[in-house]
């Protein structure tokens, strides 16, 4: 599990999870880590204590990500974002499921549509580009929300 909680044990302070890693795990190299493993260190998380999500990552996988997005905004806690240094891509719409999102001095934000590397006959290509489509209009939906 690459990101942390910190606090779960301290009832006098609120509860901090870090994202500081890719999000979705890399089946290669084993980075990363994914909503599952999230969704249940949330499970634990005292709704009556506030909840930081502080955001340090590059992004990853927008399913994983969408799924930590939902699991963080259901979460009943208050629940503050603060991006200590970069919220990218699949990062920076997580942030956006905070009740209050912090951009802290010299962080960054990056947005993008949704993108893909793919190989393959054009009838395969032509519906990777309307799931990527699909992706984009879902996520730019999310920072319109907000």
């Amino acid at each position: 599990m690459h990101f942390r909680v910190l606090n779960k044990e301290d009832a006098t302070k609120a509860v901090e999870v870090l994202i500081y890693d890719e999000i979705g795990k890399d089946p290669w190299t084993g980075q990363g880590f994914d909503a599952k493993d999230f969704a249940t260190a949330l499970v634990g998380i005292d709704a009556k204590r506030d909840l930081i999500v502080r955001v340090n990552s590059r992004g990853g996988i927008v399913d994983d990500g969408i799924a930590i997005y939902n699991a963080v905004l259901r979460h009943p806690a208050t629940v503050n974002v603060f991006v200590d240094g970069v919220a990218a891509s699949t990062a920076s719409f997580i942030a956006m499921a905070g009740d209050m999102v912090t951009m802290s001095p010299h962080s960054q934000l990056m947005i993008h549509e949704a993108f893909m590397v793919v190989g393959g006959p054009a009838d395969f290509l032509r519906q990777q580009a309307n799931m990527l489509d699909k992706h984009s209009d879902n996520i730019a939906g999310i920072y319109a929300q907000r």
